[in-house]
């Protein structure tokens, strides 16, 4: 099989079960947090600057000269976006938004607009703390981005080595003193 064939299959399993409609709701969330969040950005056509983003990732590929290894695996990020819009019939923004958000917001608008987390609405999964006598004295914490996901339930222990799976059994908690705290 070669790489792009891989990576179509990749992007079908990513695919699989995405509600297309459910799907474009979230990303137009995204876009309309991401304003409110960087105003700056505002005017920003997020749609059109998220193609142009995940272009630009696919174009800059490694010197195989020195990264031989790497060798095809262009073909199989290209043939993982075929796969995914293949299998969910989503455009090319809507492919560009699952592969490439992510990146573009840390590479792209944290790094030229200051956040505003001061304009973002509470969310009430957010993590807030106040230890008025704890061993080092007050402790006031308040983690504005921590959002409840429940995935993360499943997430989680899949990512755990076969090793630690036939142990205690993993025992999730989101939203505590951290965004995610394991507990044993």
């Amino acid at each position: 099989m070669n790489q792009q064939a891989i990576g179509q299959e990749r992007g079908r399993k990513a695919g699989a079960g995405i509600v297309a409609k459910n799907f474009s709701t979230d990303m137009a969330g995204a876009f309309q947090e991401a304003r409110t969040l960087f105003p700056t950005a505002a005017d920003m056509d997020f749609a059109r600057e998220i193609r142009a983003f995940d272009a630009e990732r696919l174009a800059d590929q490694p010197d195989l000269g020195r990264f031989p290894e790497l060798k095809g695996h262009i073909d199989l990020l290209r043939g993982e976006r075929e796969g995914f819009c293949e299998q969910t019939h989503l455009d090319e923004t809507a492919t560009a938004f699952r592969y490439s958000w992510g990146f573009f917001l840390s590479r792209r608008l944290s790094s030229r607009h200051l956040a505003r987390y001061d304009l973002m609405p509470v969310r009430q999964a957010c993590t807030n703390i106040f230890f008025p006598q704890g061993a080092d004295g007050v402790t006031i914490a308040d983690n504005r981005d921590d959002i409840f996901w429940p995935g993360h339930e499943t997430l989680i222990p899949a990512w755990r080595p076969a090793h630690l799976l036939q142990q205690e059994p993993l025992h999730w908690q989101q939203g505590a003193v951290s965004a995610a705290v394991l507990i044993r």
